[in-house]
């Protein structure tokens, strides 16, 4: 079994870069750096990050992990476990950054998570996630119209407010040092508008340059992905 993260449109191939460019501005130097990326996939953060002492890389599917250690077999800092984000089997203040990228929603308990994130974490060391906005604009859009509001993703166990998120990460002693926003999408799944711009919002390249421009302009509340960077004091 392969595992393949697929970006068909226009639009995913937009967001996939948008990840990256944001988790690189967001987090410190990488230099030198000890790195744990939970939920790391194929090996996302290693894709992105070379420079680091080491990069850590975990997952709770084996195949994934598998599928990391042959891509990167020639990158001697890198290392790929099969592990669960909610028992993190290493020391506390192991890690200088630790990123966890669309993960938060995925897990059956995201406090814990979060507690562990920071608990491996060194005094002074970054963490950084992001996770689907519950309240952007599209879901406020279908409330106001009466309609039962969705998860983004089908996979996804819960989404989050980023007030939601911000009262977890404070709850582990964390220092939330920046929050950005991650495209505007006003009609996303809205029944009746949806189906009708799809085919715009989805590959016409001067809507969604909009839509990310608008999304880096609003207030971070109202767009469909949420991005926090915070601390341990």
């Amino acid at each position: 079994m392969i595992i393949r993260y697929e970006y068909p449109t226009l639009y995913d191939q937009t967001r996939s870069i948008e990840i990256d460019q944001f988790t690189l501005e967001m987090i410190p130097a990488t230099h030198n750096k000890n790195i744990l990326d939970i939920g790391c996939g194929v090996g996302r953060g290693a894709s992105i990050i070379q420079d680091c002492m080491q990069m850590v890389g975990i997952d709770l599917s084996d195949v994934a992990i598998a599928q990391s250690k042959k891509l990167y077999a020639g990158r001697g800092n890198c290392q790929f476990l099969q592990m669960n984000a909610l028992d993190l089997d290493f020391p506390d203040n192991t890690f200088d950054i630790v990123i966890a990228i669309e993960v938060v929603e995925h897990v059956s308990d995201a406090q814990r998570m979060l507690h562990e994130a920071i608990r491996v974490l060194k005094s002074g060391g970054c963490l950084l996630l992001n996770a689907a906005n519950r309240d952007s604009l599209h879901l406020r859009i279908i409330r106001s119209l009466g309609y039962q509001e969705f998860k983004t993703n089908y996979q996804h166990i819960q989404e989050f407010y980023l007030s939601e998120l911000k009262t977890l990460l404070v709850d582990t002693g964390a220092e939330i040092q920046e929050v950005r926003g991650s495209l505007l999408l006003p009609y996303w799944g809205v029944p009746g508008v949806d189906a009708s711009i799809r085919n715009l919002t989805d590959h016409k390249p001067e809507v969604i340059e909009i839509l990310k421009e608008l999304g880096h302009q609003v207030a971070p509340e109202y767009t469909y992905a949420l991005f926090i960077a915070c601390t341990k004091p």
